[in-house]
């Protein structure tokens, strides 16, 4: 008789199992095993996963639990004086569907009513639903085991006696596990005994949590990371046995030879769970939908509405609209989505009259002329050629992705309305995992080893991000040179290995909402998160779409408000932006998108002022393009714009599909179209040859490549160039961009576009305000009005509202934008103004007496109160001695006659609010300290922090910022080094200042110190940071400057000027070279002073420019 493993904990025990489920059924798969189990600790998160994992390799799978049991009820949450545990294991195995469905009950019941610590159900919850399960009575942690090893013999008789009677005789085994444990033998004796008295069978289980016994220290290190413990820590939680593995069957009958039963038990209840699911997908449990009564089916409705919407869609039917929509809705029909739409529509049609604001669609549905007539997406497929195919596809039976865009302060609404017409029980959200990745399980591991966070952070960041840990060892030759030369980290990555892409922990999906017909419960287990009290599914979005569970992904988009908020001020409807506007056009080619969805990033600026986009149809294509794959092919596509006349079709069949890209495949509808065009492909096929392509499956590829060019052949093309074709077409399917989703990103970018050339006060107001909790967004949008010529007024206490503003044709800086201000504060203080505007500092302090020190000094700082006191300082101070000695308004503001600021002039006060400004906004609002060295940025190319991302790793660079941030740490040698945070005007890095630079530079290091830095850069354009090799204070960058360009023309400059310029650079002479461009009728030349230094002293540049003119002088230096 073989041997069945039925106690297994894959990696969704999280941060305890270290079994991936694919290896896990491998292995199994290795050692023959005829079935398996899944016995995760309370959830049923992998089961759906495992289900088909294990059906792939010929394995039946065994649907368990290993589940927490609450010593008396599970909504009972403190701790019983006598059962110190606040719940005990049990391993429930499922017999058959009705079993699989208890166990969702039981598993969901767990979480929503049961948790303490743990998930929990009671003896009350398993005996209602008890029916089709099997029971063992678990590890050591079992209720049984756990009283016979507390010396509670009766206690554990009664509880065996109890599960019996729940479960039945029969459906009730006591699990024996040999794992080497101290306590492990005499419990055992007494177990069998046990078993022996109640008729009880044994069954042989390993309680496995990894694979092989050199797991072990992987395993040990992955509770240590759940743990937040590290190795060294005696008081931790860990396994005392190193045999917790997945044992080969020969091993376990072996370790079980005194016990031959609990072995054949193992296939025997293997040979009773004999549970079915369909997992195919093909079985849509879809919602009835509430049609009118006058329809017979859900089609017949559909036909009907999309017919009424394409007579609204387009002046006229004409005969290729109506075939087009009708091809689609025969299709919708076969795959029995009539009534999905249906519902999608709804829900669309919900938002829109309740005002919620609506995206223009997303994906390939956007492909769709019948979901265009519907209304759920807005995005003409006719006119831009968008394939309904890349969407539904015939041949493919599986349920299709409709996500629906929502403004995003509004999205819960939606939510709630699906609730409210489906049920509250049959709609929730839909869970995910966030996993181990490269980067982040060598920093864990790292740390639970006890090394030195710098080791750690070096060895993390050389780590490219959307790596795995073996793609960087063999693309990384320094990642790779110190890992081979230290143990240490032989052993850190060895490890990391091991762990890398486990799952971690759960997590709601950001837009994904499941409906079904009868209760959740009837199909899926539900997750309760214990902090947040969330529900979502306990099955993430594929395993969901397996047994054919309804997903939408309802999106909270924030430009959908931005634009929602915009159209309120001004007044109009989304309709009104037109698809065309030139001057929109040519601000987009000027690359001043800042604020533009989809458009705004430095590297999309750049594209946009070489492409030059003409229309929609370009911008779209530059959408498409500006992604990691086809990213290369930019610089292609402007040259074959510029120069039409150069592009080279490899046969004329390609031009009418490439000619609107200039040549180049773009978007995945264009490798359908053309495997259409030459190959003859049906469009449902021309989808599947560019999923192989996509996918780079060989068997398919050969397969589709022999098909593609027969059909090339009919058409007149010779094997050669049908080949050819096939060949170049093929590595465009995998990282060609869906033109459908293309053109809806493109709909919004023009809407956004079009709003800020023409209404850029109101658009700017509108992305202030959705951005009002990101301080780093607030101040790059700040800029951006500034530069537009709309200037942002501080916050006034009687004008300022919760938000940004209009005053008239500047912008209102909002209070709810402050740093330390609540919303309810805010919220308070704007309904005591009501009663009327505050008449003073002493006023507002006493009229609103429940706001804290903090927010009110965060008031202070900000310049609220400058309306009364302009001296931000002055009324700081008198704050601070606080309100004890406010007696009076007369005594808020006496003169202190020891205050030394009371002799500070103009400038030192105003560096004092700049750095109060800082505090209360989180960025320099009125004037940034480092605009006093733009003279230096110039002059020692210093690169814009911004800019970094485009910079190579292992690249010099010289930055200049103010620092921002300081940690000292020790080394493993005890030496101090820094961390510094490093800010300029647009961005911030972090800068390692390592043992051998520290001491030379610690007496720099001091926050808000203006420094120069010059270093070498590592990390990706994630996540930059720089070793600092060189530092300088900016009040010493003169010392660098090497060079002085003087420009000026000899027939325009009076002699008088070129004597004064003499006899200033002979008076101030030192090291600097001084090169003279010198331009007039009789000459023009360039030439460097041989008689002639200069010390570059500021008021000596500053007269130089005087005499010549501020753009005549140009510095070069370099640290």
């Amino acid at each position: 008789m073989s041997f069945v493993h039925l106690h297994n904990h894959t990696e969704y025990s999280l941060l305890d199992g270290a079994m991936k489920i694919d290896r896990l059924t491998e292995l199994a798969a290795k050692y023959k095993m005829s079935a398996l189990a899944i016995t995760d600790h309370g959830n049923m998160f992998g089961a759906i996963k495992f289900y088909k994992s294990a059906h792939k390799r010929g394995i039946k799978p065994i649907i368990g639990i290993e589940t927490y049991i609450a010593p008396r009820s599970r909504f009972d949450q403190s701790r019983n004086l006598r059962i110190p545990e606040s719940s005990f294991h049990l391993t429930l195995l499922c017999e058959d569907e009705t079993g699989y469905r208890n166990l969702i009950k039981l598993s969901s019941a767990a979480y929503l009513e049961g948790f303490y610590y743990k998930p929990r159900i009671d003896k009350e919850l398993l005996m209602k639903h008890h029916k089709g399960l099997i029971g063992l009575s678990g590890c050591l942690k079992g209720e049984i085991p756990y009283k016979l090893g507390a010396g509670d013999l009766e206690g554990a008789r009664q509880a065996l006696q109890e599960y019996q009677d729940i479960l039945g005789r029969n459906n009730f085994y006591i699990e024996i596990m040999r794992l080497g444990l101290k306590r492990e033998k005499n419990i055992h004796n007494s177990l069998i005994e046990l078993a022996k008295e109640f008729d009880a069978p044994l069954v042989a289980t390993n309680d496995c949590h990894y694979f092989a016994p050199d797991d072990y220290k992987a395993h040990d290190v992955l509770l240590c990371i759940g743990t937040k413990k590290t190795l060294s820590d005696r008081e931790r939680l860990r396994f005392e046995t190193r045999q917790a593995y997945f044992r080969p069957p020969e091993e376990m009958k072996k370790l079980f030879e005194d016990l031959p039963e609990a072995i054949t038990n193992t296939q025997l209840i293997a040979e009773r769970c004999n549970l079915l699911i369909d997992t195919t997908g093909k079985e849509v449990k879809l919602p009835s939908f509430p049609r009118p009564a006058n329809f017979e089916t859900d089609f017949e409705y559909l036909k009907y509405l999309t017919f009424e919407g394409v007579r609204h869609r387009f002046d006229r039917i004409t005969p290729g609209i109506e075939e087009r929509l009708n091809y689609e809705l025969n299709i919708i029909n076969k795959m029995g989505l009539s009534g999905y739409f249906l519902i999608v529509r709804e829900i669309i049609d919900f938002a829109r009259k309740r005002g919620i604001p609506v995206g223009p669609g997303r994906g390939s549905a956007v492909g769709s002329l019948a979901l265009y007539a519907l209304g759920i997406t807005n995005v003409d497929p006719l006119k831009y050629n968008l394939i309904f195919e890349r969407f539904l596809n015939p041949g493919r039976l599986s349920l299709p992705d409709v996500d629906a865009d929502f403004g995003d302060t509004r999205r819960d609404e939606v939510i709630d309305f699906i609730r409210q017409r489906y049920g509250e029980k049959n709609v929730t959200q839909v869970i995910t995992f966030g996993t181990m990745q490269a980067r982040a399980v060598v920093r864990d591991v790292g740390r639970v080893m006890g090394i030195a966070y710098n080791e750690i952070d070096r060895l993390a960041k050389l780590i490219p991000f959307h790596k795995t840990i073996d793609e960087a060892l063999n693309e990384v030759k320094e990642l790779k040179l110190l890992v081979e030369t230290k143990e240490e980290y032989k052993e850190l990555f060895n490890i990391a290995r091991k762990l890398e892409g486990l799952a971690r922990h759960p997590a709601t999906h950001a837009a994904g909402v499941v409906i079904t017909p009868k209760e959740l419960v009837e199909y899926v287990p539900l997750y309760k998160s214990p902090d947040k009290k969330e529900i979502s599914t306990q099955y993430a979005k594929n395993s969901l779409e397996d047994i054919g569970i309804l997903k939408m992904d309802i999106l909270g988009l924030r430009t959908l408000t931005v634009i929602d908020d915009t159209l309120k001020l001004i007044g109009r409807q989304v309709g009104d932006i037109p698809i065309y506007d030139k001057q929109t056009y040519e601000m987009l080619k000027r690359g001043e998108t800042v604020g533009v969805f989809q458009l705004e990033s430095q590297g999309m600026q750049e594209i946009l002022r070489s492409f030059k986009p003409e229309n929609f149809e370009e911008l779209i294509a530059v959408i498409a393009l500006y992604r990691p794959g086809p990213m290369g092919n930019i610089q292609k596509l402007i040259e074959n714009k510029e120069h039409p006349e150069k592009i080279k079709y490899m046969h004329p069949l390609l031009e009418p599909i490439l000619k609107e890209t200039y040549g180049m495949i773009v978007y995945q509808e264009q490798v359908m179209q053309i495997a259409s065009r030459i190959a003859g492909f049906t469009m449902a096929e021309a989808d599947n040859l560019r999923r192989a392509m996509g996918k780079k499956i060989p068997e398919l590829m050969d397969e589709n490549r022999e098909k593609f060019i027969q059909g090339a052949k009919q058409n007149g093309l010779s094997a050669e160039v049908a080949e050819t074709i096939f060949n170049r077409v093929a590595p465009f399917a995998g990282y060609g961009f869906n033109k459908s989703h293309a053109a809806a990103y493109a709909a919004l970018a023009n809407q956004t576009a079009y709003l800020k050339c023409h209404f850029p006060q109101e658009f700017m107001i509108s992305s202030l305000n959705s951005e009002i909790n990101d301080t780093k967004r607030l101040w790059i949008l700040i800029r951006e009005s500034r530069r537009l010529g709309i200037d942002v007024l501080p916050p006034d206490i009687n004008k300022s509202d919760y938000g940004f503003k209009k005053e008239g044709k500047n912008i209102r800086y909002g209070l709810g934008a402050l740093k330390n201000l609540g919303k309810p504060i805010v919220l308070a203080v704007l309904k005591e103004r009501q009663r009327g505007p505050f008449t003073s500092f002493f006023d507002f302090q006493t009229r609103t007496k429940g706001i804290n020190r903090k927010s009110l000094e965060s008031l202070i700082k900000a310049g609220a109160f400058q309306c009364f006191e302009p001296d931000i300082k002055k009324l700081l101070k008198t704050f601070q001695r606080g309100k004890k000695e406010i007696g009076t308004q007369q005594s808020l503001f006496a003169v202190d006659p020891e205050d030394n600021d009371n002799n500070k002039n103009d400038s030192e006060k105003d560096e004092d609010t700049i750095f109060f400004q800082k505090e209360a906004f989180g960025f320099y609002f009125s004037k940034h300290p480092l605009e006093n060295y733009k003279e230096e940025f110039s002059a020692l190319g210093l690169v814009p922090i911004s800019s970094l991302n485009s910079v190579k790793d292992g690249d010099y660079i010289t930055i200049g910022g103010l620092l921002n941030a300081k940690k000292v740490k020790k080394d493993k040698k005890g030496r101090n080094y820094a961390i510094i945070n490093l800010e300029d005007f647009e961005g911030s890095i972090d800068v390692f200042i390592f043992s051998d630079n520290f001491e030379k530079y610690a007496p720099l290091l001091k926050i808000d110190t203006p420094l120069i830095i010059k270093g070498k850069i590592s990390g990706d354009e994630d996540r930059k940071s720089i070793r600092a090799e060189h530092v300088v204070l900016f009040k010493d960058a003169r010392n660098y400057y090497k060079k002085i360009f003087i420009n000026f023309n000899t027939d325009t400059l009076p002699q008088e000027n070129l004597k004064h310029l003499r006899e200033l650079l002979e008076a101030n002479r030192g090291e600097c070279e001084v090169w003279f461009k010198i331009n007039g009728k009789e000459e023009s030349r360039n030439f460097r002073s041989k008689s002639i230094k200069i010390s570059p002293a500021p008021h000596v540049l500053a007269q130089i420019k005087e005499i010549v003119g501020e753009v005549s002088l140009k510095i070069y230096g370099r640290i």
